[in-house]
């Protein structure tokens, strides 16, 4: 695609969003918009990754969450957001005896 042709469907697609879209975009149209942006998040989330690979010591209970976390992104759902932040969140009903409070605020109770 040349540069040209790239600015003119940015334009188009910034100017529906100003004048406040009444129809949902396609999945062109949302790449088009969103894919430099949620690239270079992968990338980053990437980085960190080898970076945690790279240094010494043993990593606590986070690396787990998010490792954990990590294929819900590859499932065919409409709820991986919310599959991901939950893979994030709190499960245990009992405070920590060393926690001031219980972290999470907002975690489903099971």
């Amino acid at each position: 695609m040349n540069h040209k042709k790239e600015i003119r469907i940015f334009l188009k697609i910034a100017l529906a969003y100003r004048r406040k879209v009444t129809h949902m975009l396609n999945k062109k149209e949302l790449l088009d918009l969103q894919f430099i942006d949620a690239r270079a998040r992968m990338i980053d989330i990437a980085a960190f990754l080898d970076r945690l690979d790279r240094h010494d010591g043993e990593p606590d209970v986070r690396l787990k969450y998010y490792k954990a976390a990590l294929p819900i992104l590859l499932e065919d759902r409409p709820d991986r957001a919310k599959a991901v932040l939950e893979a994030f969140s709190d499960q245990t009903l009992e405070i920590s005896e060393t926690a001031p409070f219980q972290g999470a605020s907002g975690a489903p109770i099971k």
